[in-house]
């Protein structure tokens, strides 16, 4: 397994991960299901838009991306 930093402008590469994740969440979520139903990931990548900075991660084994980790920081909170 390999870990590198994705570049920006390739952040769809998780998408097929994030969406996995977030189908989870609403599956499971007792009080959140209708914000997870309707939660894209294009609303997802918007919100990064006004980040101070902001890192992607990408967990790969070979070519196919097994993992991810999203950092952010706004207004000194990470």
């Amino acid at each position: 397994m390999t870990i590198s930093k994705l570049d920006i402008t390739n952040i769809s590469q998780i998408r097929p991960l994030w969406e996995r994740l977030n189908n989870r969440h609403e599956n499971r979520s007792t009080f959140n299901k209708p914000h997870f139903a309707s939660f894209t990931f294009e609303e997802r990548c918007k919100q990064f838009e006004n980040k101070d900075a902001l890192a992607v991660f990408a967990a790969r084994e070979d070519t196919v991306i097994i993992g991810y980790c999203i950092a952010s920081v706004q207004n000194d909170i990470g």
